[in-house]
């Protein structure tokens, strides 16, 4: 196999590679780690025990290291990241694809494609458990289920008088069993919240700040995100000519690309609408081919947010918390629909400017309803929506003296 462009593109996602650099200094950089920091109270306790000559050798690798991440590691990121080649991925005529499908062609067998695909998706893990964790909470919450059903069979044997003569200290197997499912319960939350801080750090950075400069660290790691988008879309655009399942491939590795499948998404590589669909529907129905598994906020971050995975999607870039809280409710009151391609207006509304208003509520406004700063996401809605220029339809009713369209109080409604 020819792996003359794969190799180099396929490196940067690797351990040690420059997206691997990006998420350890923003991991650092804002508390991001599988554990949170210590707590200055823990810290100060930490410190306590310490000499003074102990804590002043301390305190001399905390700022060496600090220097690292906050000068050594930016300077070795934004080289890395102006000198990649993005140019194999991100134009319509893609290198990369090419030599990916030639690869393909090669293999004997569907076991010889699967690992070979297989390999292609390894490089995307720690970037996958952050940006899509779908595998390490199901894992989490499979281990909850187990420890509870071991809590149950615990508890049949406080009653077994023979079980109980062999002295073994039942209520501290439950009490263990219990401790765990806290545990996993807590690293649940944890997952959620570090997937939550990415997305808003890299995707959904506040317009003029510190994140959205060029060259930051997490500008870099942005860039990455874009093009893990685009190769995510093309690769399954490529598989889905060849009937191979992309959304299989990544259940049974634990390694997800993309956390859903839309139309949208794969219909201008593969030719047309009808014939992303034709593919699409002739995949083995064996597995959930469709899954759609969109990963947000737990209840108790975003109360509102309570239709199930498979009923609420939205690509990364939109996936903020005031959409996961306000479509759901859109959906109910029909302002929107959800269709096989993504959304669509619903029957409650009749004019592209009264979406184009909802649209600015959720990704312009803040919860006090005062523009946050943001630009309005005009390109990935128009995708999501399969209307062109929303912006434009927003320009409508921006003159209007109350500022918003006619018929703007159904809209309003939702966000009271």
């Amino acid at each position: 196999m020819d792996k003359t462009i794969e190799k180099p593109f396929l490196k940067a996602f690797e351990f040690g590679g420059v997206v691997h650099n990006c998420i350890t200094v923003i991991r650092h950089k804002y508390d991001l780690g599988y554990l949170p920091q210590r707590t200055a109270e823990e810290e100060k306790e930490r410190l306590s025990k310490l000499t003074p000559k102990e804590k002043e050798e301390q305190l001399k690798a905390e700022q060496k290291w600090q220097h690292v991440y906050d000068v050594k590691y930016p300077e070795i990121i934004k080289t890395e990241t102006d000198a990649f080649d993005d140019t194999v991925i991100m134009y319509v005529d893609s290198p990369l694809m090419e030599e990916i499908e030639k690869n393909l062609l090669e293999c004997n067998s569907q076991k010889e494609k699967d690992r070979y695909i297989f390999s292609l998706l390894k490089p995307f893990k720690e970037f996958s458990d952050i940006y899509c964790p779908k595998a390490e909470i199901e894992r989490l919450n499979k281990d909850i289920k187990l420890h509870e059903e071991y809590i149950l069979n615990w508890e049949k044997r406080k009653e077994d008088k023979n079980y109980n003569a062999n002295n073994v200290d039942i209520q501290g197997q439950i009490d263990a069993c219990k401790w765990f499912i806290e545990k996993n319960k807590k690293q649940i939350e944890r997952e959620y919240y570090i997937n939550k801080r990415f997305i808003e750090l890299t995707c959904q950075p506040n317009k003029g700040s510190e994140q959205s400069k060029k060259g930051t660290v997490e500008w870099c790691l942005s860039a990455f995100v874009g093009v893990e988008n685009m190769f995510a879309n093309k690769l399954d655009a490529l598989l889905l000519t060849y009937g191979i399942d992309l959304m299989r491939l990544q259940k049974e590795s634990g390694i997800y690309l993309k956390s859903y499948r839309l139309i949208t998404d794969v219909d201008f590589y593969i030719g047309s609408m009808e014939l992303a669909k034709k593919y699409i529907d002739e995949l083995p129905k064996t597995v959930t081919s469709n899954e759609q598994t969109t990963i947000k906020p737990q209840p108790e971050q975003t109360p509102d947010a309570s239709l199930s995975e498979s009923e609420t999607f939205l690509p990364v870039t939109l996936r903020t918390e005031r959409a996961l809280k306000y479509f759901p409710k859109a959906i109910e009151a029909n302002i929107v629909t959800k269709t096989d391609t993504g959304y669509s207006m619903g029957s409650a509304i009749k004019t592209k400017a009264i979406l184009a208003y909802f649209l600015e509520l959720v990704f312009c406004r803040d919860n006090t309803g005062k523009d946050n700063g943001n630009d309005f996401p005009e390109t990935d809605l128009n995708t999501l929506f399969g209307e062109s220029r929303l912006g434009k339809a927003r320009g409508q009713y921006a003159s209007n003296k109350s500022g918003k369209p006619k018929g703007y109080e159904i809209i309003d409604k939702i966000f009271e």
